[in-house]
């Protein structure tokens, strides 16, 4: 039987998860045991979701664990999941027939492996920059964009004071920094912009120890030949469901 957690920093099972979460290298689900989350999981820790308090839910253990717990929030109308492994969609397909589902292929950097070089100077982003940032950015949440960069390095290069290429980072573990927001301007394209920055931020990641990562929308070619030519190798295709929000 499912039992409902408060909070995974206060509970006894803590550090069981991290050790599963270590073993399935879920960068996620390392992430969001370290922030504030729930937990609903069935019997032994065998499966689950972690459920974030902005409504992203993380899959974790065995699936047919993982669909017995979905009952706690099979009712709610805020609901993401991002970056789902492959043996979860069939389910969340099935319980949750109004989602939206995009595929994404998610890859990694090692130090050793990148061969990315900085053409062109970049330095890092201002708070106000979040602005422009979210004119170009899909989703133009212009809350999490100041948010990322309070929290963690972002650069971007300028043309004079202003912007025109910029990258960040979305979230950040232990083990791994995942990359993101990568943009450069239609008219500054074809200079080496994205190489560069992309180049600068790993190199800052590399030096805390840590791996990178990025998620790339599959059917954005120019992006994944670009995070193969920096040595970017792909890991696995993530997928990510949600509710279209009504206007």
């Amino acid at each position: 039987m499912p039992h409902r957690l408060n909070r995974a920093g206060s509970i006894p099972f803590t550090m069981n998860l991290k050790e599963h979460f270590s073993k399935i290298e879920n960068f996620y689900g390392e992430y969001m045991l370290q922030n504030d989350c729930a937990v609903v999981f069935s019997a032994a820790l065998d499966g689950g979701f972690l459920f974030g308090k902005d409504a992203e839910v993380y899959p974790f253990g065995r699936p047919e664990s993982f669909d017995a717990c979905l009952f706690a929030i099979r009712h709610r109308k805020n609901i993401f999941f991002p970056a789902v492994n492959a043996e979860f969609v069939k389910i969340i397909k099935k319980r949750f027939p109004g989602l939206s589902c995009r595929e994404s292929n998610f890859y990694i950097a090692t130090p050793e492996g990148f061969a990315g070089k900085e053409k062109a100077p970049a330095r890092p982003l201002r708070i106000s920059d979040a602005k422009t940032i979210a004119r170009y950015w899909e989703n133009g949440e212009i809350k999490y964009i100041e948010s990322r960069l309070k929290l963690y390095p972002a650069y971007g290069i300028f043309d004079g004071e202003r912007l025109v290429a910029w990258v960040g980072i979305h979230t950040m573990t232990e083990r791994i920094a995942i990359m993101g927001f990568l943009h450069v301007m239609l008219e500054y394209r074809g200079r080496g912009y994205a190489e560069s920055i992309s180049t600068k931020l790993a190199h800052e990641i590399f030096k805390t120890g840590r791996i990178a990562g990025i998620h790339i929308w599959s059917d954005n070619t120019a992006s994944m030949q670009l995070a193969r030519k920096l040595g970017f190798e792909f890991v696995c295709p993530h997928y990510w469901f949600w509710y279209e929000r009504k206007k």
